[in-house]
């Protein structure tokens, strides 16, 4: 089974550092083989730019029809602003390229930022609600021409005190800081995840599965979380959407 485990949440909530802290777990005890698909934030600038435009060129030569509705779907979201609608687009199309490729080298792709956290990043931006229809007919295709059988959405809260520190140190050297407030991002965030646990299960090729993790800095906690997600990632236990599974 090909599972595919992404992070959903706002920006500086940490899903870089869990994923990449699940992806250490897993590679031990996962059994199967694992890829940490968010290595490309560390490249450098060219070298980055180099890999997404070799990703948006296989998903546009595999998948045109995708892609023209792609763009249908982020215009269905409000936006009109010619580069927030390219910038979308290519986010898009990136993350399909991108994880198509890495599931065809393992059993399982780790992914900080993935389908789930782009739905958000379009519909923040954007001013129609989400069309539930639509949004499961997208994430059918996409998992079909990604090979995921198994998706696993990680939504990551946090105090919006801790929430406030992070992104306060992340500015302090140099990092990305949003332009849309943080307790938006908190609230889309959420939203948009509790609809999918609630509407957005069984697709045709693939079971999306949702776990909720609290990032409070607690490094036992979060050690304890990785290791749980890793177990399931290999025994392949089912979470019930409304009984998500949260650290204390």
């Amino acid at each position: 089974m090909k599972t595919l485990v992404e992070f959903i949440g706002a920006p500086g909530i940490g899903k870089s550092y869990v994923a990449f802290r699940l992806y250490r777990y897993a590679t031990k005890n996962a059994g199967q083989s694992v890829v940490d698909g968010s290595t490309i934030t560390l490249m450098a600038f060219g070298a980055r730019l180099n890999h997404k435009l070799r990703a948006i060129s296989i998903a546009v030569a595999r998948a045109p029809k995708l892609m023209v509705k792609l763009v249908k779907v982020v215009l269905a979201s409000g936006v009109r602003h010619p580069g927030a609608v390219i910038r979308l687009w290519s986010n898009w199309a990136f993350l399909l390229g991108h994880v198509h490729k890495l599931m065809g080298r393992a059993d399982c792709v780790i992914m900080d930022q993935g389908f789930t956290q782009a739905l958000v990043s379009t519909y923040i931006r954007g001013n129609v609600s989400m069309e539930m229809r639509r949004v499961r007919a997208l994430f059918d295709e996409l998992t079909k021409r990604a090979k995921a059988n198994r998706l696993i959405c990680v939504f990551i809260e946090a105090e919006p005190s801790v929430h406030r520190e992070r992104l306060e140190a992340r500015e302090a050297v140099g990092g990305y800081v949003p332009e849309i407030s943080k307790d938006r991002w908190r609230a889309e965030a959420a939203s948009i995840f509790k609809a999918l646990a609630a509407n957005v299960t069984q697709l045709e090729n693939c079971r999306m599965e949702y776990v909720c993790y609290k990032n409070d800095g607690e490094d036992a906690h979060l050690s304890e979380f990785c290791d749980s997600l890793a177990h399931m990632i290999r025994a392949g236990w089912e979470i019930r959407n409304e009984k998500p599974v949260v650290n204390r």
